[in-house]
């Protein structure tokens, strides 16, 4: 391929005299600017060059595959004015800094995310000067290199430093709790013990058997606690037996109504014949009772308490998204009440020990951490949903036995 430049070549006079023609082998050059251009029109990278109008003097097709719109759509419009996907804001903060460069003259590089045809995009865009040879800036040349991946990677890599955070501190609360909790159960049973046989004993006087009973009560709660404590530190020696779920829970209807005083209405509604389970009696028991106590707790003025036993089966998507679990036959125990419901902030942190939303000495923050390190220990989990004012609602899968 030749390049021909032709010069005409006068005399004194101002005449024509000759014809200088110059040619040149340019073969090289267009290969070369094909193979840039191809380079640059397949570039993963979305490349833009805009005028000092801000108006599109190129675009590569990694930006038309983004923009959902073909380059010709853009070429010659000004900067943001394409109507279709394209929000506002993004693209006002990219004028801005497309003026500031051209105001200085230096190169600049920021992260932005922009909405496009493949949803929101994470860009990391360089924009540079092109200068001309008089020093002016008539164009300027703008790079962006899609890092939404490495973004998302980096929130997942925050968010897994968290949850080890978050072991880490739950397993050192743990072991300090399990110590305590076994000293103190010690010193408890000695209490519990003696209170008894002085009961036993039959006082006459009506003030001191009442005081007996009531510190009886009060070691019984506390006892209580500390189960709750070695439950949660996992020192309380699990006792697993073939257990029919619904039976055990039909038994508490009494215990739990004297729990729930007179103005919360117990409702319970056990599916027919329920699979059983393999399971520790006394500690879904203490699921339900903490549940029980945690709703008559949220509903001071009365309410309903539901609980409810459903077969269910658990397909490996669901039981993916919870460690541990298996796919296959579950059974799970709903407690819904109509209390006053969980604020949307506090739900993320109601399974995290010794936190709690009740007033100074109305609540330790365990029951729902035991409830919650129970269903763990049995390979199943705990499931929440709550409005304020209209109640929360409780779930507990824990797996089946076939058959």
């Amino acid at each position: 391929m030749l390049s021909l430049q032709v010069v005409p070549e006068r005399d004194a006079g101002g005449r024509l005299g000759s014809v200088l023609g110059i040619a040149r082998d340019i073969t090289e050059l267009k290969d070369a600017e094909r193979s840039l251009r191809t380079l640059v029109d397949h570039s993963p990278d979305i490349i833009l060059r805009f005028d000092r109008t801000g108006r599109y003097l190129y675009a590569n097709k990694a930006f038309e595959r983004v923009a959902g719109r073909s380059i010709e759509a853009h070429l010659g419009r000004q900067f943001g004015t394409v109507t279709g996907y394209l929000a506002a804001e993004p693209w006002i903060t990219l004028r801005a800094q497309l003026d500031t460069v051209l105001a200085s003259g230096r190169s600049l590089e920021i992260e932005v995310q922009l909405p496009s045809a493949r949803g929101p995009l994470d860009l990391n865009v360089r924009l540079v000067p092109e200068p001309a040879e008089d020093g002016t800036i008539p164009s300027v040349l703008v790079v962006a290199r899609d890092i939404s991946a490495q973004k998302q990677a980096e929130a997942a890599l925050a968010e897994s430093e968290e949850l080890l955070r978050q072991a880490q501190k739950m397993e050192a609360v743990g072991r300090l709790a399990g110590g305590i909790a076994h000293d103190f159960n010690n010193i408890l049973a000695v209490i519990e013990m003696q209170s008894s046989l002085l009961l036993e004993e039959g006082p006459a006087d009506p003030e001191l058997r009442e005081g007996l009973e009531e510190m009886l009560g009060a070691a019984r709660r506390a006892a209580n606690l500390t189960r709750q404590l070695l439950t949660f530190s996992r020192r309380q020696v699990m006792q697993p037996a073939t257990l029919d779920l619904a039976e055990t829970l039909a038994g508490m209807t009494r215990f739990l109504e004297r729990i729930l005083g007179e103005d919360v209405a117990l409702v319970t509604r056990f599916a027919p014949a329920l699979p059983h389970l393999e399971a520790d009696r006394g500690m879904m028991e203490q699921v339900l009772m903490n549940l029980a106590v945690n709703a008559r707790d949220a509903m001071p003025g009365g309410g309903t308490l539901t609980v409810a036993l459903d077969p269910v089966a658990i397909t490996p998507e669901r039981a993916a998204a919870h460690p541990g679990a298996a796919p296959g036959p579950h059974l799970c125990l709903t407690v819904s009440d109509t209390g006053c419901g969980i604020p949307a902030e506090a739900l993320p942190r109601i399974f995290d020990p010794f936190y709690t939303t009740k007033e100074v000495g109305k609540g330790t923050g365990l029951g729902l951490a035991t409830v919650f390190g129970i269903a763990e220990l049995h390979h199943g989990w705990v499931e929440v949903e709550s409005t304020v004012g209209a109640g929360a609602t409780f779930r507990v899968v824990l797996p089946a036995l076939p058959g």
